[in-house]
């Protein structure tokens, strides 16, 4: 249940994005209620450049109250500390309904259960395990992949970053070749063929991989027919589930994602077939007993700027950060951060708020505090400074 007197949350997505359905199971699975402003695809996004002074290009964000927090890990994170959990002596708001278990979805602290969690959110999330499975994304059943709009999305989110998701030779993340009206047309058919056969090649490592990760979980973690990763005592699915099920999840929804039925079948992987289907199960009971409103970009961004105070207490500045010594950083200092794998040349500016080891707290023009995560995202001074 969403506890009263919290000010309002809003989710920045589109329903597609494996990442964006990381968040909105957690939140139907602790029973918050939300709003949603959803976004197209393919920039541009004004929803966050107009009215929230925003160029970070990723997909989902979560504001709560005055504050925006983009990363999923974050995101997670953040739900985890600072949402209440419900007391089951707490009287549901009459506009809201009595759902869920309310508390938070994480191991508790200092346990090895808590360990396991934070592995397996390493292994989803900050490996290129992600990417190679986008590599598997079946350009024939999905039309958008061949939108020459999506395409070119796509080539300026993956390139210069340097990271997993960066692509050579004409090809993205996924290993679909790249329209490009700027090269020259194909010398002949044998570099045609080349070209099919490393794209071949790149989807059939992408699929060994996947089915390694089944393995990992058939083999050990679901070995013993626990229906979920950290059963004993859950009854329910946690963070953990989340964190290790959502990139399996999404192909096994696709069709011909996973295209060798002889390599990658519920045979080989019932347990995993099988806690698939029973999470699935889990998020759309609790679908129910969450309220979601559709606003819009204007309509969002009036509610963030709106609210009298921000969300969380007032982040202080890490004064033994090295990076904090090497740029003599201070509140109020112009800064730039970015994102370090994908959507590196959209870099975001404002005033410097808070930073740790943990976090990045900057105030935008729009007068929106940003949270980001140190891991993933570099920071550095804002040469141009002019706020």
């Amino acid at each position: 249940m969403t506890p009263p007197n919290t000010p309002p949350v809003i989710l920045y997505h589109y329903p597609y994005s494996p990442y964006a359905r990381r968040v909105v199971w957690y939140l139907r699975l602790r029973g918050i209620s939300y709003m949603q402003c959803l976004q197209p695809p393919t920039l541009p996004r004004p929803d966050l450049s107009t009215h929230l002074a925003l160029a970070y290009r990723r997909i989902p964000l979560l504001a709560i109250g005055r504050d925006l927090y983009l990363d999923t890990r974050l995101i997670l994170r953040k739900l985890e500390a600072l949402w209440p959990g419900s007391p089951t002596s707490q009287e549901t708001p009459p506009s809201l309904p009595n759902t869920g278990h309310g508390q938070p979805l994480g191991a508790p602290p200092g346990t090895d259960a808590l360990a396991l969690q934070r592995l397996l959110s390493v292994l989803t999330t900050s490996t290129d395990l992600f990417f190679r499975a986008a590599a598997l994304l079946p350009a024939e059943t999905l039309p958008l992949l061949r939108d020459p709009k999506f395409q070119r999305d796509r080539r300026d989110f993956f390139g210069g970053g340097g990271g997993s998701g960066s692509s050579t030779d004409g090809q993205d993340a996924r290993g679909v070749v790249m329209d490009d009206s700027s090269s020259s047309p194909s010398t002949g058919k044998e570099e045609d063929q080349t070209k099919t056969l490393e794209a071949a090649a790149t989807k059939a490592e992408a699929l060994r991989e996947i089915h390694n990760t089944m393995s990992f979980l058939e083999d050990t973690l679901l070995a013993d027919g626990r229906p979920w990763i950290l059963s004993s005592p859950p009854a329910h699915p946690t963070l953990a589930d989340i964190e290790a099920i959502w990139i399996i999840h999404w192909l096994l929804g696709l069709p011909g994602a996973l295209y060798d039925p002889t390599y990658i079948h519920r045979g080989r992987f019932p347990r995993v077939y099988v806690w698939v289907d029973r999470f699935q199960a889990a998020v759309t009971r609790a679908k129910e007993n969450v309220i979601v409103r559709d606003i819009s970009g204007e309509e969002a961004g009036g509610f963030l700027k709106g609210q009298a105070s921000y969300f969380e207490p007032e982040p202080t500045i890490d004064e033994t950060d090295p990076l904090v010594k090497v740029y003599r950083l201070q509140r109020g200092t112009p800064i730039e951060v970015w994102p370090t794998d994908s959507g590196v040349r959209h870099r975001d500016h404002g005033r410097l708020v808070g930073i740790g080891s943990e976090e990045v707290v900057w105030e935008t023009e729009a007068g929106v505090r940003v949270h980001a995560p140190r891991h993933g995202f570099r920071v550095g001074l804002w040469r141009e400074a002019s706020l």
